[in-house]
């Protein structure tokens, strides 16, 4: 084996990628058709979001063992906000908050000529990709438009600055972003796609790209990192990589980790049931086709693995729900006053303090001043928050800090999340289909719509076949490290699935 080539499509739910499955044609359709496909494969905690579900999947480890609990969190010593992909002193973005080696890592411990990059839209995808190490990490930039990497990794080689000044995305200036047609015979009802319409929801196509200006600034690279015209140019930055550094062209075990950023923030804004996120589906798919005949052709395609996944997958737009008689709900101002109000009554019941140092995250100290019991305080703020409307339960840090498992699903998959140096004092976990923003829609919950995902791959000499035992994303790395023969970190919490993928089960 000569590469290995992960791919991770932010918000692509297995729901998504089912439903659009007809009219694909490309890289995502020859994935499905010649890999080992486990469909019934889910993220292992409750905090679904971007930096955990990446750095859960090059682990093979939780995020309360990996350290990234979430894209954002507080910190308890400095009294400031950190983000997860961010040095919070050299405000340098690097891996400094992963707590653990990854994939990458594994690879250049075995052997030290095998080189290892990643690339993405978003940064933080690119750092929990790469691991500790990585010989190169790079991610688009709407101020600069184009890639970057930071301090962190070696500095940006020559043929990086080159590729920026490609027209690649200027000739998109002045253009509109129109779907693609659909395959013959393919009908976009039929794949489950709502053009929903109405007061506070997203207009259809066409869409342009940024505001009207003769220039090309900032907020253009904005909305075309908004659009699918990221991940296509994500495919060609991951062309010249594979060119230019000559990634798997020799008999060292070469690292390529791509995360695609589009379908996530196109489906915030559309929803996964509308015309827009089939489109940037259909273009990832196309772009991704063409990348895997690319390398192929250069690699060959016996001497190289893809493995394919997702950091999370996305809740239906609520409006989409409503139509169909579904459930669905979104966030009202009531729901924000009522969790707002939580201080109001701590006011009123001991008196006015600054109680909480940042969101769910109590102040130690003024609350050792207030001399009220930490039992009977956190008694009353969880009766206060789970009185509201929306709110189906509230975890308290006492509950989720043990390490154990329980049995209980709910419980576990908030304690996986959960790291008590870096976690809130308190967990809102919402009701189902409940939308916790006033317009688009989100992710980050247990439920199964935001953690049953993609999980393919493609290995060569082995026949593609289904596996429909329920399986989990931090089994991903310890698999793929079979497979190539590394040697894995003392722990890992995923499980070794290489006898499923290396045959059909009996």
């Amino acid at each position: 084996m000569r590469l290995v080539m992960v791919v991770v499509v932010d918000q692509l739910a297995w729901d998504t990628l089912m439903r659009f499955r007809p009219a694909l044609r490309g890289g995502l359709a020859r994935l499905l058709d010649a890999g080992v496909t486990f469909s019934d494969a889910h993220h292992q905690h409750a905090m679904t979001a971007t930096a955990p579900g990446h750095a859960t999947l090059s682990t093979g480890l939780v995020p309360r063992h990996h350290g990234v609990v979430a894209n954002y969190w507080f910190d308890r010593n400095t009294n400031r906000e950190v983000y997860s992909a961010e040095d919070p002193v050299s405000e340098e973005v690097g891996p400094v908050n992963l707590l653990a080696t990854a994939l990458p890592d594994w690879v250049r411990q075995r052997d030290p000529w095998g080189r290892t990059f990643t690339a993405s839209g978003k940064d933080r995808s690119a750092v929990m990709l790469g691991g500790k190490r990585p010989n190169g990490a790079f991610w688009f930039d709407p101020e600069v438009g184009g890639f970057v990497t930071s301090h962190r990794y070696r500095r940006a080689p020559g043929w990086v600055m080159a590729f920026n000044r490609r027209p690649l995305l200027r000739e998109r200036f002045g253009t509109l972003w129109q779907p693609l047609p659909l395959p013959p015979r393919v009908d976009a009802s039929r794949l489950g796609v709502v053009q929903l319409q109405g007061s506070g929801l997203p207009t259809g196509f066409p869409h342009s790209f940024g505001g009207a200006s003769t220039r090309p600034g900032e907020w253009f690279y904005e909305a075309i990192y908004d659009s699918p015209a990221i991940d296509e140019y994500l495919a060609v930055f991951a062309r010249e990589l594979i060119e230019r550094e000559r990634l798997g062209l020799d008999d060292h075990l070469d690292y390529l980790g791509l995360s695609f950023s589009a379908v996530d923030s196109v489906g915030h804004v559309y929803g996964p049931h509308s015309r827009e996120a089939l489109d940037a589906v259909l273009r990832l798919d196309r772009a991704l086709g063409e990348l895997l005949t690319a390398i192929e052709a250069k690699v060959g395609r016996n001497r190289m693995l893809v493995a394919l996944s997702a950091d999370h997958g996305v809740a239906p737009m609520p409006e989409r729900q409503q139509r169909l008689g579904l459930r669905g709900s979104r966030e009202t101002p009531a729901d924000v006053a009522c969790v707002q109000s939580v201080l109001r009554r701590l006011d009123a019941a001991y008196g006015r303090r600054d109680w909480f140092a940042y969101d769910l995250y109590l102040d130690a100290m003024e609350v050792a001043r207030s001399r009220v019991p930490r039992p009977e305080l956190d008694r009353r703020i969880v009766g206060w928050l789970s009185g509201c409307p929306d709110v189906a339960k509230v975890w308290t840090r006492a509950e989720l800090s043990p390490e154990r498992q329980t049995g209980n699903v709910m419980l576990d998959l908030q304690r996986a999340s959960y790291l008590p140096s870096r976690s809130a004092d308190f967990v809102i976990q919402w009701k189902p289909w409940f939308v916790d923003r006033l317009e688009g829609t989100t992710h980050k919950t247990p439920y199964d719509y935001d953690t049953h995902v993609p999980l393919v791959m493609r290995v060569p000499r082995v026949a593609p076949h289904e596996v429909r035992l329920r399986v989990a994303t931090v089994d991903l790395a310890p698999t793929l490290a079979s497979l190539l023969g590394l040697r894995l970190p003392r722990r890992v919490d995923g499980t070794d699935r290489s006898e499923l993928v290396l045959g059909p089960p009996h």
